[in-house]
């Protein structure tokens, strides 16, 4: 399969924002703090590599240097992502479950994360890719 530019990354990112109206798998709010989190890194210009399957594109990032650091906690454009939060307030105010709970990157060490191919999104048909 041939390998996405950093721009084609971006733009799936950003058309891979969900609502959280939309979540429909235990997955989906780490989905989204992954679609963010390299989102993030990308935009950055954080190094990294790729593997793309059919379905997924898995991306390592490098460990940021202190350029790279400085770029990550600077401002900078980012996606609005919905939160747990954001569901409890929105969908389901009872919710109490830790289904949803997602894990971050960290910034200390080298991480990866995935993204939907542009068929996988595409299949979504705007609604939850994962």
């Amino acid at each position: 399969m041939i390998e996405p530019t950093k721009e084609e990354l971006i733009s799936l990112c950003e058309r891979a924002v969900v609502p959280c109206e939309e979540w429909q798998d235990r997955d989906s709010a780490i989905a989204q703090s992954n679609v963010y989190d390299i989102y993030e890194r990308l935009v950055c210009d954080i190094p990294y590599t790729l593997r793309v399957e059919e379905s997924t594109i898995w991306i390592d990032f490098e460990k940021p240097d202190e350029e790279g650091l400085k770029r990550l906690h600077s401002p900078h454009m980012v996606l609005n992502i919905e939160s747990v939060e954001d569901y409890r307030e929105k969908v389901d105010p009872e919710y109490e479950d830790e289904m949803f709970e997602p894990y971050p990157i960290s910034y200390e060490e080298q991480d990866s994360g995935y993204l939907p191919t542009e068929k996988r999104l595409s299949e979504g048909n705007s609604e939850d890719w994962y």
